[in-house]
């Protein structure tokens, strides 16, 4: 790195001993392999009345970026009920909630330098190693550690009908659906020394939309 630099007419000759720099792999630090779980469990039956069916699922996925992940819970039941020969009634139901950690890097490390630490315990603002003024990449592993988001959204889907035969051929069916969602965002940052980049005042919001 300090021998392109050279070639590029930089002057080198008050930086330290190359030899005592770190050398960074920005890469390997910034990313990491991703995962998905999936989970799923259901339960049905009948009887000469009635029918059912419930089940219920998790879903995980962490990112190829660190910190970064995004999570979904759901519910689902399905039941009808004969009342009578020529009259049933039922209803369906589903429950749901995701939670997502978003990445704040949206770009790949080209301008990070391996002569840059990730980490300077000296550094009051949280121990990341500063980012001299002749280089233009932030700490981007700090950047996303001091980023705490969590973006949350919840529905609740419904529906209940009653069916009843007229006469054989003839139905009259009535449907009545209602829905609700919520979002709920959390944003705190921490105060931060990157060197380029300096903010010593932490950050906290929440936001909140019900439909």
């Amino acid at each position: 790195y300090i021998v392109a630099k050279e070639a590029f007419g930089v002057n080198t000759s008050g930086w330290d001993d190359p030899s005592q720099l770190p050398n960074t792999d920005w890469v390997d630090e910034l990313y990491t392999n991703g995962k998905e779980q999936s989970y799923s469990i259901s339960l049905s039956g009948s009887s000469d009345k009635a029918n059912y069916y419930l089940s219920a699922n998790y879903q995980r996925e962490d990112g190829t970026i660190i910190d970064n992940r995004f999570e979904r819970y759901g519910i689902r039941s399905n039941t009808d009920y004969s009342i009578n020969k020529r009259l049933k009634v039922g209803e369906t139901l589903y429950a749901w909630k995701t939670s997502t950690n978003p990445v704040q890097t949206a770009t790949f490390p080209f301008r990070s330098a391996p002569v840059v630490a990730v980490r300077d315990e000296t550094n009051p603002y949280g121990g990341w190693a500063e980012t001299g003024s002749f280089f233009t990449g932030s700490n981007l592993v700090g950047n996303e550690y001091i980023h705490h988001r969590k973006n949350d959204e919840y529905a609740l889907e419904g529906n209940v009908y009653l069916d009843w035969e007229i006469m054989d051929g003839l139905n009259f069916r009535s449907t009545f659906g209602a829905s609700i969602y919520a979002r709920r965002n959390y944003t705190f940052r921490e105060a931060h020394d990157f060197g380029v980049i300096v903010n010593p005042i932490a950050y906290l919001s929440r936001t909140e939309e019900i439909q």
